[in-house]
Formats: C-alpha cells, sequence, structure tokens
C-alpha cells in the first residue's frame, strides 16, 4: 500500500514526473513539500530512481547544508579542488566562478538540499539564481531544494518552483481511498462507505486514512468510526512522526453522518421510487393525503416512505415477503438521517441488503 500513493494516484505520480523532467532539463527546481508528507522514504526512492532513468549521465549527490558559511562557499568547497578555490576572488562572486569552473564535477551532477527554512533557503535561491545567470545558456549544475515552508512568491529566476499542495489535493485522497477500500471483501456500497469515512475522518492526513482501511483493522473502522481514528493517535507514521488528530467529537460524528447521507440516502431514494412503481395505481387509490408538512400529496411519486409504511401496515398495499420489512428499514434509515442522527453499522448494512 505505500507505494500505491506514489506511484498509481495520478497527480501524486504526475508530482514526481513532473520534477524529474524540469530536472532532466536543466532546470533547477525548489520543492514545497509539507511537514507530513505520505511515505516520504517511497517519494525519494521513486524520485530518485526516476533521475537515475533520464538522466544517468549525472551523478545524484545529496548535500547535508552547513550554515556556519555561506551556500556558495559550501558548494564551492564540496565540488573544487583546493587549489581551483584559492583561485576565488569575491568580486566574481560564487555564483558565476563556479558556472565557469569548466572540469568541476558539479557540472554533472544533481545536487539535492533538503529541509531548507527561512533565511537560509532563500540565500540557497538566490546563489542558484546567481549560478544560472553565470552559466549564461551552458549546462552545469542541477539543483534540487526542499523545503516545509510555504512561499509568498513564486521563486527566483532561474528556479523552478513546485508546490504539493499545488499538484495533489482532495480528489487524490478520495481516489487512493477508493483504490484501497476496493480490495475489502466487502460490497461496492460498503467499499465507498469506507472510502467515504476515511475520506472524511483522517483530517487530510492520507497515512492516517490508510492505516483505518488496512484488512486488519477496517472492520473496527466501519462499527465504531471515531474510537478506530482515535486508536491510532500516538501510533507512528512512516517518518517516525506520530498521528496527530484535532477533531472533536461533534465535529467527527458530523462527518461520519455527511458520510452516510453520500452513500445511503441515495440508495434509500431510489428504494422509494422502485416501491412506488410497483404499487403506483394502489398509492393513487388512495390519495390524496397530507405529507409531514402537512401539504395535500396528489401525485404517488410524492408520497413519503412514512406515509407508505402506514399504507403497507394498515393493509392498503398488497405487498410481497420482505416488503414491508425493507420498507420499515429504509423509513428508519431515512428519519434518523433527516434528523442529523448516525445510523448504526448493522442499520447501514440492512439498508444496502435490502436496497441493492
Amino acid at each position: 500500500m505505500t507505494g500505491l500513493w506514489w506511484r498509481h494516484v495520478p497527480h501524486a505520480a504526475h508530482f514526481i514526473s513532473d520534477i524529474a523532467d524540469e530536472l532532466a532539463g536543466g532546470k533547477n527546481v525548489l520543492m514545497e513539500l509539507p511537514a507530513a508528507l505520505p511515505w516520504a522514504d517511497v517519494f525519494w526512492e521513486t524520485l530518485l530512481t526516476r533521475l537515475d532513468e533520464y538522466a544517468a549521465e549525472r551523478v545524484v549527490k545529496e548535500l547535508p547544508d552547513d550554515t556556519s558559511i555561506s551556500p556558495g562557499e559550501y558548494v564551492m568547497k564540496c565540488f573544487c579542488k583546493p587549489d581551483r578555490q584559492a583561485a576565488f576572488r569575491p568580486s566574481i562572486g560564487y555564483g558565476k566562478f563556479l558556472a565557469d569552473e569548466e572540469k568541476s564535477p558539479l557540472h554533472q551532477s544533481f545536487v539535492i538540499v533538503r529541509n531548507l527554512t527561512g533565511v537560509r533557503l532563500h540565500a540557497w535561491m538566490a546563489f542558484m539564481s546567481d549560478y544560472a545567470s553565470g552559466l549564461r545558456g551552458r549546462g552545469g549544475g542541477v539543483f534540487l531544494m526542499e523545503t516545509p515552508d510555504q512561499l509568498e512568491n513564486k521563486g527566483v529566476k532561474g528556479v523552478s518552483v513546485c508546490r504539493y499542495a499545488d499538484r495533489v489535493g482532495d480528489y487524490d485522497a478520495y481516489v487512493f481511498y477508493m483504490l484501497l477500500a476496493s480490495s475489502l471483501p466487502e460490497s461496492r456500497y460498503l467499499q465507498q462507505y469506507a472510502a467515504e469515512l476515511a475520506y472524511a475522518l483522517s483530517g487530510g492526513d492520507t497515512e492516517l486514512g490508510c492505516a483505518c482501511l488496512s484488512h486488519e483493522t477496517y472492520q473496527d473502522f466501519l462499527n465504531d468510526p471515531i474510537r478506530a481514528v482515535k486508536s491510532n493517535i500516538g501510533h507512528l507514521r512512516s517518518d517516525g512522526s506520530v498521528f496527530a488528530w484535532d477533531s472533536d467529537d461533534e465535529q467527527s460524528l458530523r462527518a461520519v453522518w455527511k458520510a452516510q447521507i453520500r452513500i445511503i440516502f441515495p440508495m434509500v431514494e431510489e428504494f422509494r421510487s422502485r416501491f412506488i412503481d410497483r404499487h403506483r395505481e394502489e398509492i393513487r387509490a388512495h390519495l390524496p393525503i397530507r405529507n409531514s408538512a402537512k401539504e395535500a400529496v396528489t401525485d404517488p411519486g410524492d408520497v413519503e416512505l412514512g406515509s407508505l409504511a402506514y399504507m403497507a401496515w394498515n393493509n392498503e398495499l398488497k405487498l410481497k415477503e420482505g416488503e414491508e420489512s425493507a420498507l420499515k428499514t429504509c423509513k428508519d434509515a431515512r428519519n434518523k438521517l433527516a434528523h442529523c442522527d448516525v445510523l448504526s453499522i448493522d442499520l447501514l448494512r440492512k439498508v444496502i441488503s435490502v436496497t441493492a
């Protein structure tokens, strides 16, 4: 499941491909990544593999940043021999000096610098811009920087900014949960409901939603979604950080209710429509009646489940075996949902069984 997000969810996979394309084309890239990046190890593994495929002649070198010196001086120390370092003059500037060092291994490298923030990030961006200008269109080293900061601007000349938040969104999380839920040994309706729950309750944390949909835990999640989510709090994410969740019970119950509305309400209404089609003339014979809003109902298609159930219980409709029970199940479920009450998993399963 860990590889599913980065390799098969469309926008997540494209995010990696787009970065690799930019780098392979010789462009410097700044990645703006969230602190809780889903399966960060798989992200980096997939990106580096793609770089090897795209530009095998380049060497990937990750530099652990040295904040005691400027980015330009640091890059010079990493890629220039001592005699060439001695040739540097401040009036030239590190960017132009390194751009003109024809024999430097920097020109055949992908240089990765991670977790840059604040002033240091801007210092690296300024150096990369100077270096790109110094190359004057010639081929040179290509830099990939990563930051958890949210930048207010689009970056600087010579640096492409790729923002995770702009490329990967709620739609991708929903697709991911649907892919996970599709492997659960349940009906497609319960699979969809499980995906809706994960989307509604995970708080944007894809790994947390995934943990709820594992084959080992999904039954607990369906039976008591909020308790199941809370049971993951304090457990470790793939990067070693702990799961956190800041939703209160009232918000969470509302989210569960909305997930049930999206799945169950259309099924109940479809049942009502089919039931009316089977008994239209019998229903018409007992019209007009008053609905729950005290309005006159003259069309059988407008008769509510409560009124249909009343007719059935008073033997005004000829029902086949199981129809009355199914009608009661759907009426009870609709009434609960209409009053913002959450259905139990038993009632939810029953609705699916009589309507699917």
